[in-house]
């Protein structure tokens, strides 16, 4: 006996002999993402032996899974028409799984029986619209800066696409990116006071997780983090997104000294903090250093300047690790920054004044202890100015004269010593970093203070009073037996001008 519906799961067939005879109509659900077939069977055998065999096919039968289904109209041998067809092979039919279960009814004889069949599986997201896309979600996150992260997740299924079978993965590979491009250019539209461009933004992590083992469904997700400061390569001189650097951290710190001696701001240091992760298309140290030395290390010097100013640098120091076993680059360098400045790294300058008055001390002896004649040839003023510069290019220049002493006059240089030093800063392996001459300059400069116009006075200095002819102490109260003439005596004076110090200016090294 056959029927002119034919039902097929695998090898077992239904309606074809009189062993499996469908019991009724079947029952067939569809939807976009799915399908489900459930039909009775009346199972029979023409001997004992031969019942229990056909029990066991189709009970063995439906214990497999992913077999193709197919249900076809017209009878065995005849014309046929296929009226479904899913096929795991081809992935027109995705994880198929099949059940036969012996309800108990009144067709259960001691050679026959009824079975309740059902078969359940997906179908591919083959629409047009989808490209395998079976779901899909996508999330914007500010954060505390207003930089975006947008994340994508979803579902992608195997097709048969132009007759091609495509496992889930290829799906995903060949179809996530337009998907993801066109989330992005609506959400620009929608957020229309930020700039949602795809090429201001990097792909962080990703994953893909197999739902089955039969590449038949796949679970993503995708993050892509807005890059705000560009991780960036050359190309002519002007800076474009390297797509192999990722997660670029960049931080640029200044550091700076107001105490010059000088009123110059001196030489401005930048420290460049970096890291980033390279893609695993840079699998070699020798990619990964040119990554760094060709593109990102030049860039890193031009921001500085850029940022604090300035048309020449130099590398002070810096250190570089290029880690080839984790893909990752992380370095930092101090900058010297020259400009708009004398380019002055240093400058200490020490003022040292000695004063003379001029007096010689005669000792007499007139019978008192502690007595002297007291004489002035004119008192004297010296100054050494010592100045210790440190700059970029040149030599510092002598400094000035100290400031003026009271009394009205001038100083008058006697003499100087110049020892200078030199070394050059900069010399950057990579070449990135300009190298500079700086030359160390000490000046020991001394100076007389002369007085072109000055008041003299006079003065007068005795022994001391009330001392004794018998060599007491002065101010013992003993008599005086000797009674010595007042010696009249000459001095100068001079004082200067303390005040001005503070102001003090290094003449010709600003």
């Amino acid at each position: 006996m056959t029927q002119n519906i034919e039902i097929q799961y695998g090898t077992y067939k239904i309606g074809v002999t009189s062993s499996s005879i469908r019991e009724g109509t079947f029952r067939l659900d569809r939807s976009y993402r799915s399908f489900s077939l459930d039909v009775d069977v009346i199972v029979t055998g023409t001997s004992d032996s031969n019942f229990v065999a056909n029990c066991q096919a189709i009970e063995d039968a439906f214990e497999k899974d992913n077999q193709q289904l197919t249900i076809k109209y017209g009878p065995a041998g005849g014309t046929q028409q296929t009226y479904c067809d899913y096929n795991p092979t081809n992935f027109t039919g995705l994880n198929i799984r099949g059940h036969a279960n012996k309800p108990g009814s009144d067709f259960d004889t001691d050679r026959s029986r009824l079975y309740s069949v059902s078969i359940n599986g997906e179908l591919p997201a083959d629409s047009s619209d989808d490209d395998f896309r079976q779901s899909a979600n996508w999330t914007l996150a500010f954060d505390e800066s207003r930089l975006m992260t947008l994340s994508f997740g979803g579902v992608y299924t195997a097709g048969y696409p132009s007759s091609v079978a495509t496992k889930a993965t290829k799906s995903y590979l060949d179809n996530v990116a337009t998907w993801i491009s066109s989330v992005f250019t609506d959400l620009d539209g929608i957020f229309s006071a930020f700039s949602i461009t795809e090429a201001d933004f990097e792909l962080m992590p990703e994953t893909v997780e197999a739902l089955d083992d039969d590449h038949h469904k796949i679970r993503f997700s995708r993050t892509y983090k807005q890059v705000n400061f560009p991780n960036t390569t050359w190309s002519s001189g002007t800076p474009n997104n390297n797509s192999s650097i990722n997660n670029a951290q960049v931080k640029f710190t200044r550091t700076y000294t107001n105490n010059h001696g000088n009123n110059q701001i001196g030489v401005i240091k930048v420290r460049v903090d970096y890291s980033c992760s390279v893609d695993r298309t840079a699998t070699s140290y020798t990619a990964m250093k040119a990554l760094w030395t060709d593109s990102i290390k030049g860039w890193l010097v031009s921001q500085a300047k850029d940022r604090w100013g300035g048309t020449l640098s130099a590398i002070e120091n810096g250190s570089e690790d290029l880690d080839v076993s984790g893909n990752t680059i992380r370095a930092n360098m101090t900058i010297m920054i020259f400009a708009g400045n004398s380019g002055i790294l240093s400058e200490d300058v020490t003022i040292t004044l000695q004063g003379d008055d001029g007096k010689n001390y005669v000792p007499v002896w007139d019978g008192v202890p502690y007595s002297y004649s007291v004489t002035t040839n004119g008192g004297q003023l010296t100054a050494t100015v010592t100045s210790t510069v440190s700059r970029v290019g040149s030599i510092a220049s002598m400094p000035g004269a100290p400031p003026a002493a009271s009394g009205g006059g001038s100083w008058d240089r006697t003499g100087y010593t110049r020892p200078v030093g030199s070394s050059y800063v900069g010399k950057d392996p990579d070449g990135k970093g300009a190298a500079v001459l700086i030359y160390t300059t000490t000046w020991t400069v001394n100076w007389r203070w002369i007085v072109s116009a000055g008041s003299v006075s006079r003065g007068t200095v005795e022994r001391s009073s009330g001392g004794s002819s018998g060599g007491g102490a002065p101010g013992s109260g003993g008599a005086s037996a000797v009674t010595p003439p007042k010696k009249t005596v000459r001095f100068d004076q001079v004082g200067i001008n303390s005040g001005a110090i503070p102001g003090y200016s290094s003449g010709g090294n600003s």
